[in-house]
This record gives C-alpha cells, sequence and structure tokens, in this order.
C-alpha cells in the first residue's frame, strides 16, 4: 500500500467481500431450514420453489402430481375420456 487511497481502496474491496460473505451465510440458512421444515419444492420445470405455509405446499404437490398423472395418461386426448 503505498498512498492514503490504495489503503482506502484495499479496505472497501474487504469490505465487499464481508459483504458478499455474510449474504451467502444467511441464504445458506435459509435454504437449510427450509429443507428441514420441508418448505421447498421443485416445480415441474426444476425450479425451487418455497412457502411459508405448510398446506400452500402440500396444495402444490398434490397439483403437481395431477399433473404428472395427467401427461402420464395423456388426459388430453379426447379418445382417453
Amino acid at each position: 500500500m503505498r498512498t492514503y487511497n490504495d489503503a482506502i481502496r484495499c479496505s472497501q474491496e474487504i469490505a465487499q467481500k464481508d459483504t458478499a460473505v455474510d449474504h451467502y451465510k444467511n441464504y445458506i440458512k435459509v435454504l437449510v431450514r427450509s429443507l428441514k421444515v420441508n418448505s421447498m419444492m421443485i416445480d415441474s420445470r426444476g425450479k425451487v420453489l418455497s412457502t411459508t405455509e405448510p398446506a400452500s405446499g402440500q396444495t402444490f404437490s398434490l397439483l403437481k402430481f395431477a399433473q404428472s398423472k395427467h401427461t402420464q395418461y395423456r388426459l388430453n386426448d379426447v379418445q382417453n375420456i
């Protein structure tokens, strides 16, 4: 560090890295907590969804199951009805 400006720049970089690490830690805490209470789900496109209400999670699971059966048995075909 040759100058005062270098020292300031260095401290800013350290602060930004610390902020990023704190954000990452909080994100991981949310993920782990969601996994523990089964409020995290995967939709049909592979995207992660989360809910704070268990009833919503159960409804989503039922809808996902019904959609998979609809696709499996091709219930949109008139001949299968």
